[in-house]
């Protein structure tokens, strides 16, 4: 596999993360993907049955040393890592005066700490590869918090100044650091969000998305392959020189 170029995507079970997964495999990057859950295998399956080169590690990215193993398997196993794709995530809706503070601790292990420890990992083998990209999935409420979802925000808004300061400290060594900011794509993490809370009290999850699509000013939802797209042209030549910034794909949000 040595020579080829090499993406790794976390929590590319399902929603924005398979169709990371796909879209990079498609434009010709054998894949190394993970999630904690069982499925992650028949994702790799299907996409080797594609005619893509793809492993899949079952890892839960809270787990460090699981985490870090996924990392340094798949340079094993493909020789190389030009690409990494931070995009496993953890949402859990609450007021400020209910949330509570294992769940935000859940959140920030999610969706801080597991990046920073992946990029810690995965820097090394992109210096050994003379370079590479990382694009870290963060959220449009990273610069817009938005009642009922403070806790998740606020660790979005983490992730991007992770990022920035990521790319700052990474730019000698060749490695670009971005993050993508999704807006409204209804995926599962939409219905596990509001389980159990407050935000729930009787409505489904079609009609809060309904109501949240209907207040942006395109009124469309985000689909998971127009987040895919934006990460492909930041791993794209075309964005050699673009490094440190949280780009929107929102809808105008």
């Amino acid at each position: 596999m040595s020579g080829d170029r090499v993406a790794l995507v976390t929590g590319a079970s399902r929603g924005i993360g398979r169709a990371i997964a796909e879209a990079l495999a498609d434009s010709g990057y054998a894949v190394g993907i993970c999630a904690r859950l069982e499925e992650i295998g028949e994702v790799a399956a299907e996409l080797r049955e594609a005619g893509a080169v793809a492993e899949a590690w079952r890892v839960d990215v809270t787990d460090t040393l699981g985490l870090r193993r996924f990392v340094d398997g798949a340079a094993e196993r493909f020789g190389r890592i030009d690409v990494l794709v931070n995009n496993a995530g953890m949402n859990r809706a609450g007021y400020i005066r209910e949330v509570f503070a294992n769940e935000v601790d859940a959140m920030f292990a999610v969706n801080v700490r597991a990046p920073l420890v992946a990029m810690q990992a995965v820097v090394p083998h992109m210096v050994a590869a003379g370079g590479g990209r990382i694009v870290n999935i963060a959220s449009w409420v990273a610069r817009s918090p938005r009642p009922g979802f403070v806790a998740y925000s606020a660790s979005k808004a983490a992730l991007v100044a992770l990022t920035r300061g990521a790319a700052l400290e990474f730019a000698d060594s060749g490695i670009t650091v971005n993050a993508v900011c999704p807006g409204n794509v209804l995926t599962d993490i939409w219905e596990t969000s509001i389980e159990g809370t407050s935000l729930e009290d009787g409505s489904d999850v079609e009609r809060l998305y309904a109501e949240s699509v209907a207040a942006q000013p395109i009124k469309r939802g985000v689909t998971a392959e127009e987040i895919a797209e934006a990460v492909l042209f930041l791993c794209g030549e075309g964005a050699a020189s673009i490094t440190g910034e949280a780009i929107a794909v929102a809808s105008g949000l």
